[in-house]
């Protein structure tokens, strides 16, 4: 439970918040310089959030190693930010594989069929 809530815990906090930078920069500012200077970042720190999970969330297949939990939804969200918002993916080994093996499963495939993600 713990693992689940640190990681749903992580991708709330920063790399949900990383990825609204690129788009809602209102948010947290009021100039446009501010707002293009938020975008741009926005892949640098995307690319951080991927490395983090790359080595630190994804402890096997998913979070909690072998077994499905809540953090692996909310994660295969944030993974399908990555690259639209200029992360390379390639990089990451283990997000791919996450990605593939959440795609498998038949929730996610009904999900992806009704265009809801």
């Amino acid at each position: 439970a713990a693992k689940m809530r640190e990681a749903m815990y992580y991708l709330a906090s920063t790399m949900h918040v990383n990825h609204a930078h690129k788009m809602r920069g209102h948010r947290w500012a009021d100039q446009q310089s501010s707002f293009d200077d938020m975008k741009a970042k926005s892949v640098q720190t995307m690319t951080d959030s991927a490395a983090y999970v790359e080595n630190h969330v994804l402890t096997g297949p998913f979070v909690l190693g072998e077994t499905v939990s809540l953090a692996d939804a909310y994660l295969y969200v944030a993974c399908n930010w990555l690259e639209g918002d200029g992360v390379d993916v390639a990089q990451f080994p283990k997000i791919t594989a996450f990605v593939q093996a959440m795609r498998a499963r038949a929730s996610v495939a009904r999900v992806i069929a009704d265009d809801m993600i």
